[in-house]
C-alpha cells in the first residue's frame, strides 16, 4: 500500500519559519524587557548618567591698589566623552576634530609626560619633568610608567629574574629596570601594548560598529579604508567576524593583509592625540569616566566650527571652564608663583583633600602655593544624562561652584614694574660693558630688589630676575618642550660654550659643571646659571659686603668702644695678627688718614671697621657683634634653636651672622671632618674616613666616631679624659689591628686636632671679616631691606608682609595682615645722627661710593650704603665670577618712609646698582614729585644704549 506524500509548499515553510523566529524574538523581548527589565534599564541609565565637575574660579590676586595680577578667563574646551557607543567611533572622531584644530591652529592639550619632538629627529622622544631635582625626576618617571602599565613590560622581559623573589625585591627590581628603559621604548610600549593604538585596532572598531550601526560603519570603511561595505562579498566577510579576540576567518585575515594594517602608521600629530586621550581614558577606568580635554583655551571660531560638525564626531563636545591668566606676564612672578598639576609624590594628600589628582591644578611657589586653600574655591557639579553620541541631553541636578577668596598684596604694581625694568637694564649694561678694571661683570644675569614701607612693614616691591611667565603653566598643554627644557633641563654644555667665550676663562667643562657623585648628574657647582624659579629676593643668601658696616658702627657706639668723634688712622693694612697683613686691607690704594665713623661710612673704609670690630671682640666677647646683628634681623642666636623670620608669608631663607657656635655647626658639616681625617692620616697613617674597602663593622664604627667628634666640637665640649671618643677610637683600633702602643699617641693627636678646630671658630680674623660684611655672614636681599628699615626706625624691628588682605569674591575684607614689633634696640640719637650723616655722604659726598651723579637732581635726600661682597676669594676671576654689587638704604633720609636693598650677582661694585633705587623711588614718590613739578631724570649717565627712560616716563604720563 502506497503512503501518500504530504506536500508542503514553500510558502508554508516560510510561514512556519517566520512564526518560529517571531516566537524566539518575542521570548527574548519578554526576557529583556519584563524579566530582566529593571536590571538592563538600570544599566542603561547608569551608562549614560554622569557626574560632571564644574571647576571653581580661582580667587584673584590683586596689588595694593586693586590692580588684578592674577585672574580667570572663561575658556572654550574641546572634550571627549566615552560611552560604549562613542568608543567604537574613537578613531574617526579624534581624526575629524584634529583636522579642525589643525586648520584653526589650535594646540592639542598635551600634558603627557612623554614628549615627541619632530624637530629633533635624532632623539625625538624625551620625558618632560616639572622639576630640576634629579631624585624628583626619577620619582616622576617611575610614577608615570607605573600609572601607564609599563611595569608589565618588566615583568615580561625579566620574568626569570623575578621568580622566587619577595614582593619588596620584585618592586625594587621593577623600579631599577623601569629607569633603564629609553623614552622611545616606553612610548612605543604604551602605544602598542597598553593602549593598542594602531590601524588594526581602528579596523576592528569599525567591524564592531558594523554590527550596531551599519550606516556609520560603512561611511567610515569607505573614508578610511577605501572599502565599499555595501557589497555582498563584504557582507559575507563580515558575517564571519565575531570579535577581535576570537580566531579570525581566512577572509578577515586576507582583508587585513590586503590593507597593510600590520605596518600602516598614523600621522604623528594624530597618533599623539590617540595616545593622550587613550591614556586618559585608561587612567579613569576605576574612578568613573569624566570628559577628557583634547584642547583647551580654544578660539571662539574653533568652538563654532566644532559645534556645527558635532554630528560627525561622536563623543566630541564643547565645554567652558575658568582658566588662570596673568595679565602682566612675568611681572612679580617670584611673588605670585604659578600653577602646576598634582605630582605623584603628594597625590595621596591631595586625594584626601578632595582633589581630582588627574586634572586639578594647585599652586606652586609664591602666593599661589602659600594661599592655595584660600584661592582654590569650591567646585560644583552636575548630574547629567548623555545620549549615545556622548553629549548632555538633560540635567538631573546641580550644585554651583563657589569662587575662591581674593588675595590682596601689599605690592604696588607700578613700583614692582619699574624695579624689574630698571634692574634688567642695569644688568644689561653690566653684561655688555667693562665698567671696572678689577672685575668682569659679563655674567651679571641675576639680581633682586626689595622696597619696604618702614611704618607698616608692607613690602611695596620684591623683584627677582630672571623671572618666568606663569601663563606658561596656567593650563595643561601650554608648557612647550622648548620652555620646559629652558625651565627644568638647562643645557650645561651650551651655556658653558657661550660662557667661556664671553668671560675669557680657561676652566674646563668638568671643572665648572662637575658630576655630582650622589646623583650622577652634572651640577652648576659655582652657581653660574640663572634660575628662573629661584626667588633671589627671599631665597638667595649673599655676603652683604660694606652694607653691613652700619651694624658694626651701631655695636661699637652702643657698647662705648668709640664715640661719634673718635678717629682712627687708616694704615691701609690691618696687621695686628702676624701673617694677615695681605688678608685684611683697604679696598682703596691710599690712606684716608684719620677717619671717624661718619667718614668711614662715606668712603667705606675697611681699616676703621677692622679696628672697631677687633676692639669689640676683645672687650665685649667674640659674639657681641652678632648679638647686635640679630637685633637687626640678620641671623639669630643658634643656641635658642629658632629662625629669625622676617614675617613674609611666602618661602624665605634664613641668613646668619658670624658667631663661633654657628661657625662650628656650619663648617663641621661642610669640611671639618675631612680635614681632621686628612690630619690624622698624615700624622699617624690611620684613615678615619669611610672607604669602600671597609667592612660594615668598621664603617659603622667610623661613622659613630665622626658623629661623636662632630657633636663635641659643635658643643665645645671636647673630652679631657677617657670618654666616648676614647672608647669608639679604641674599638676602631682593635678592628683595624692597630697596636695598643700606638693608640694613646693617635688618640691624643685626635683630641688636639679637635681642639684646634674649636679654636679656629674663634680666630680673630673671623670677626675682622664679619665687621666689613664678609666671611660666613650671609643674608637675603629681603633681610637687608629689613635691616635698613630697622635702622631707619632707629632700632625698632618690625615684621614685614607681602599680603595685605584676604577678600571674599565681592572684595569684602575677611582678614587683614599687619606688622608687629619683633625687637627693639635703643640707638642713642647722637650715634644715629653720625651714622645717618655718613650714609647721606655715600650718595652726595665728594668721596661717596655711589658715583655717576645718580641722585644729584633728585629732590628727596637718600641715605644709602654700597657694598661689594666677595663671592670666593682667590678664585673668582678663574671661574668667571666677581663680587656681588649691593646697595641698601632708606628715604627720605631725615624722615624715612621706605627702606630698600638691591643685589646684582657679579655686578662688581655696589654703586652701579643705584639707578634701580632711583627709578623705584621716582615711582613711590610720584604724586609728591609731580606736585613739585619734577620730571624723571632723563638720560642717566652710561645708559645711552639702554631704555632707562620710557618706562618711567610712561608711569608719569598717567
Amino acid at each position: 500500500m502506497k503512503t501518500k506524500k504530504i506536500s508542503i509548499s514553500r510558502s508554508t515553510i516560510l510561514l512556519i519559519f517566520m512564526f518560529i523566529v517571531s516566537i524566539i524574538i518575542f521570548a527574548r523581548l519578554l526576557f529583556l524587557q519584563v524579566i530582566k527589565g529593571d536590571f538592563y534599564r538600570s544599566r542603561a541609565d547608569t551608562g549614560s548618567v554622569r557626574t560632571l565637575i564644574d571647576p571653581a574660579p580661582r580667587g584673584q590676586i590683586l596689588d595694593r591698589n586693586g590692580v588684578v595680577l592674577a585672574d580667570n578667563i572663561i575658556s572654550y574646551s574641546i572634550v571627549y566623552n566615552k560611552t560604549p557607543e562613542t568608543e567604537l567611533s574613537f578613531y574617526p572622531a579624534i581624526d575629524k576634530v584634529m583636522n579642525i584644530m589643525i586648520e584653526n591652529q589650535e594646540k592639542l592639550k598635551d600634558d603627557f609626560m612623554l614628549k615627541y619632538d619632530e624637530n629633533n629627529p635624532k632623539n625625538p622622544y624625551s620625558f618632560m619633568f616639572t622639576t630640576s631635582d634629579e631624585e624628583a625626576k626619577k620619582q616622576q618617571k617611575l610614577r608615570f610608567m607605573l600609572d601607564n602599565g609599563v611595569d608589565e613590560k618588566v615583568r615580561k622581559d625579566f620574568e626569570d629574574d623575578l621568580k622566587g623573589k619577595s614582593k619588596d625585591e620584585v618592586n625594587k627590581i621593577i623600579n631599577e629596570k623601569l629607569l633603564e628603559y629609553s623614552p622611545k621604548d616606553v612610548y612605543e610600549y604604551i602605544r602598542d601594548n597598553i593602549l593598542n593604538i594602531s590601524y588594526k585596532s581602528f579596523f576592528f572598531d569599525m567591524c564592531d560598529l558594523y554590527k550596531i550601526d551599519r550606516d556609520r560603519s560603512s561611511e567610515y570603511f569607505k573614508e578610511y579604508f577605501n572599502i565599499d561595505a555595501n557589497t555582498e562579498n563584504f557582507k559575507r566577510i563580515m558575517g564571519s567576524y565575531k570579535n577581535r579576540y576570537s580566531s579570525l576567518s581566512d577572509d578577515i585575515e586576507a582583508l587585513i593583509n590586503s590593507l597593510g594594517l600590520e605596518t600602516k602608521k598614523f600621522d604623528k600629530e594624530k597618533e599623539r592625540a590617540y595616545v593622550i586621550v587613550g591614556a586618559a581614558m585608561r587612567l579613569q577606568m576605576f574612578s568613573g569616566y569624566a570628559p577628557i580635554v583634547i584642547s583647551n583655551n580654544i578660539k571662539e571660531i574653533t568652538s563654532t566650527v566644532v559645534n556645527q560638525t558635532l554630528s560627525y564626531m561622536p563623543g566630541i563636545d564643547i565645554t567652558t571652564e575658568p582658566v588662570r591668566t596673568y595679565p602682566f606676564g612675568t611681572l612679580a612672578s617670584n611673588i605670585i608663583g604659578h600653577l602646576r598639576s598634582i605630582s605623584s609624590e603628594n597625590s595621596e594628600d591631595y586625594k584626601l583633600k578632595g582633589y581630582d589628582v588627574s586634572k586639578d591644578y594647585v599652586g606652586a611657589l609664591g602666593i599661589e602655593s602659600a594661599f592655595q586653600d584660600d584661592l582654590k574655591g569650591t567646585v560644583g557639579g552636575r548630574i547629567v544624562k548623555l545620549n549615545d553620541e556622548g553629549r548632555v541631553v538633560s540635567g538631573l541636578g546641580s550644585i554651583s561652584p563657589y569662587p575662591g577668596k581674593n588675595v590682596q598684596l601689599t605690592v604696588d604694581k607700578d613700583i614692582q614694574s619699574v624695579g624689574e625694568k630698571a634692574l634688567e637694564q642695569v644688568m644689561h649694561r653690566l653684561q655688555n660693558h667693562i665698567l671696572f678694571s678689577d672685575s668682569n661683570s659679563g655674567n651679571a644675569t641675576r639680581g633682586a630688589a626689595v622696597m619696604i614701607d618702614i611704618k607698616t612693614g608692607d613690602i611695596l616691591a620684591s623683584v627677582s630676575l630672571p623671572g618666568f611667565d606663569p601663563n606658561d603653566f596656567a593650563a595643561p598643554g601650554k608648557l612647550t618642550i622648548e620652555k620646559s627644557n629652558e625651565y627644568y633641563a638647562p643645557n650645561y654644555q651650551e651655556f658653558y660654550n657661550n660662557f667661556v667665550r664671553k668671560m675669557g676663562i680657561s676652566k674646563s667643562f668638568d671643572e665648572l659643571f662637575p658630576i655630582n657623585k650622589k646623583t650622577g648628574q652634572r651640577e652648576d657647582f659655582y652657581d653660574l646659571m640663572p634660575k628662573p624659579f629661584f626667588n633671589y629676593a627671599t631665597m638667595t643668601r649673599t655676603s652683604p659686603g660694606s652694607t653691613f658696616k652700619p651694624v658694626t658702627a651701631v655695636a661699637a657706639l652702643s657698647e662705648g668702644i668709640i664715640t661719634p668723634g673718635t678717629t682712627i688712622y687708616d694704615e691701609l693694612r690691618y696687621s695686628r695678627y702676624p701673617g694677615t697683613q695681605n688678608q685684611f686691607k683697604d679696598w682703596n690704594s691710599y690712606s684716608m688718614g684719620n677717619v671717624n665713623v661718619t667718614r668711614a661710612i662715606e668712603v667705606s673704609n675697611n681699616y676703621f671697621f677692622f679696628r672697631i670690630g677687633d676692639l669689640l671682640q676683645e672687650q665685649k666677647g667674640i659674639n657681641k657683634l652678632a648679638e647686635y646683628a640679630w637685633m637687626f634681623g640678620l641671623g639669630s642666636d643658634p643656641t635658642k634653636n629658632e629662625k629669625n623670620s622676617t614675617g613674609i608669608e611666602i618661602e624665605e631663607a634664613y641668613g646668619q651672622t658670624y658667631n663661633d657656635v654657628s661657625y662650628r655647626n656650619l663648617y663641621m658639616k661642610e669640611g671639618f671632618w675631612p680635614t681632621i681625617c686628612a690630619q690624622i692620616l698624615k700624622d699617624n697613617n690611620i684613615n678615619l674616613a669611610v672607604t669602600n674597602e671597609d667592612s660594615i663593622e668598621i664603617k659603622n664604627l667610623k661613622n659613630e666616631l665622626m658623629d661623636e667628634v662632630s657633636t663635641q666640637i659643635k658643643a665645645d665640649a671636647i673630652e679631657t679624659s677617657e670618654g666616648k671618643v676614647y672608647n669608639l677610637f679604641m674599638d676602631l683600633c682593635k678592628s683595624l689591628n692597630i697596636e695598643e702602643a700606638n693608640f694613646t699617641n693617635v688618640y691624643n693627636n685626635l683630641i688636639y686636632t679637635m681642639g684646634q678646630k674649636v679654636q679656629e671658630s674663634r680666630n680673630p680674623g673671623n670677626i675682622l671679616n664679619a665687621a666689613i660684611g664678609q666671611g660666613m655672614s650671609q643674608y637675603t636681599p629681603l633681610q637687608l631691606a629689613v635691616y635698613m628699615a630697622t635702622l631707619a626706625n632707629q632700632g625698632e624691628r618690625k615684621s614685614v608682609h607681602v599680603v595685605k588682605n584676604i577678600l571674599d569674591s565681592n572684595n569684602n575684607v575677611l582678614e587683614s595682615f599687619t606688622s608687629e614689633t619683633l625687637s627693639k634696640l635703643d640707638i642713642k640719637p647722637e650715634d644715629y645722627a653720625a651714622i645717618l650723616e655718613g650714609m647721606k655722604e655715600v650718595n652726595y659726598g665728594e668721596d661717596g661710593t655711589v658715583g655717576e651723579d645718580v641722585f644729584d637732581d633728585f629732590p628727596i635726600r637718600i641715605a644709602g650704603k654700597t657694598g661689594s661682597a666677595t663671592f670666593a676669594e682667590g678664585i673668582e676671576d678663574l671661574i668667571g665670577r666677581t663680587s656681588y654689587a649691593v646697595y641698601t638704604g632708606f628715604a627720605p633720609a631725615d624722615n624715612p618712609e621706605v627702606a630698600f636693598s638691591v643685589v646684582i650677582f657679579d655686578g662688581g661694585h655696589g654703586g652701579v646698582v643705584a639707578p634701580v633705587v632711583l627709578r623705584m623711588l621716582e615711582a613711590y614718590f610720584k604724586d609728591e614729585l609731580k606736585a613739585q613739578g619734577y620730571t624723571p631724570k632723563q638720560h642717566l649717565k652710561g645708559y645711552d644704549q639702554y631704555d632707562m627712560d620710557s618706562f618711567i616716563n610712561e608711569l608719569y604720563s598717567k
